[in-house]
C-alpha cells in the first residue's frame, strides 16, 4: 500500500528523503539502522514510546550537523526523522500487543450494537443540523476513515485534527463549545454520534498510537484536546 502523505507547510518528506540520501548524512541513516535493527520486540507501547522520544532529539541534532541539512529547518528534520524511524518500526509498533487487537475487536462490537441502541440520541443532535451541516458533518467522518490508511503519527493526527476542526465549523458555538459541563457533555455526545457515522477500523489502536509516538514537543494544545476529546467520546461509546 502506497504511503499517502498529510505535510502541511514547512515539511515535505520527499525533500526529507532526499537530502537524507547525500553521503554526509550517512552517519545519521547508520545511527538509524543501528537503533531499528536493535529494537526489541517484546517492550510495552510505553516502553517503545519512550526509546524512539529519547532517540529522536539526539539524532537530530546529528543530522542538523550534517552538509546536507545546514540549511533545512529544525521541524523539516524533526519531522523527517520521526516519520522515517517510526515507519522502520511500523510492524513493532502498531497492534503489535494481542491486547490492541482484542480492544480494536471489543470496541468494533461496541460500535455495532450502539448504533442499534444508543445511536438514536446520539444522533438527534445530527438531526437539527442544517443540510450545509450535515454535509460537513460527512466530511468529518470521511476525516477519521482516511486514519487508517497512514502509517505516520503526524499523519493520523492530522486526520483526527481536520475531523474535529470540521465538526467546530458545524456546531453553534452557543449550544456546543461555550462554557459548563452542558456544553462540553454535548460536544462529546456529538463525538460520540461522529464516530458512530464513521465507524473507523481499529479506532482504538490508531489513537492509542498517535497518542504515544507523536513526539509530545510536536502535539498543540489544539491537538492534545482533539485526541483527548475523541478519547472520551470512544470511551463513551465503547466503555
Amino acid at each position: 500500500m502506497a504511503e499517502e502523505t498529510e505535510e502541511g507547510p514547512g515539511y515535505s518528506h520527499a525533500h526529507f528523503l532526499e537530502l537524507l540520501k547525500h553521503p554526509s548524512a550517512q552517519c545519521v541513516v547508520n545511527d538509524i539502522r543501528d537503533f531499528v535493527n536493535e529494537f526489541p520486540a517484546n517492550l510495552t507501547r510505553v516502553q517503545a514510546a519512550r526509546r524512539i522520544h529519547h532517540f529522536l532529539p539526539e539524532v537530530t541534532l546529528k543530522l542538523l550537523s550534517c552538509e546536507a541539512f545546514q540549511h533545512a529547518e529544525q521541524q523539516m528534520a524533526s519531522e523527517g526523522l520521526e516519520k522515517f524511524v517510526v515507519l522502520k518500526l511500523f510492524k513493532l509498533l502498531f497492534r503489535h500487543d494481542p491486547a490492541d487487537v482484542r480492544e480494536d475487536e471489543r470496541a468494533e462490537k461496541a460500535l455495532s450494537e450502539a448504533a442499534g441502541e444508543t445511536a438514536a440520541p446520539l444522533l438527534q443532535q445530527v438531526s437539527k443540523l442544517s443540510s450545509k451541516q450535515q454535509e460537513t458533518f460527512d466530511q468529518a467522518a470521511g476525516e477519521l476513515k482516511k486514519v487508517e490508511h497512514f502509517r505516520a503519527p503526524r499523519d493520523k493526527l492530522s486526520c483526527f485534527a481536520n475531523a474535529i476542526c470540521l465538526l467546530e465549523n458545524v456546531v453553534e458555538e452557543r449550544v456546543f463549545l461555550g462554557s459548563g459541563d452542558a456544553a462540553e457533555s454535548s460536544w462529546i455526545n456529538l463525538l460520540a454520534a461522529l464516530i458512530l457515522k464513521a465507524s473507523p477500523p481499529n479506532l482504538y489502536s490508531n489513537l492509542e498510537f498517535t497518542i504515544s509516538f507523536r513526539h509530545p514537543s510536536r502535539l498543540s494544545d489544539h491537538e492534545r484536546k482533539c485526541l483527548s476529546d475523541l478519547s472520551s467520546a470512544f470511551r463513551l461509546l465503547c466503555g
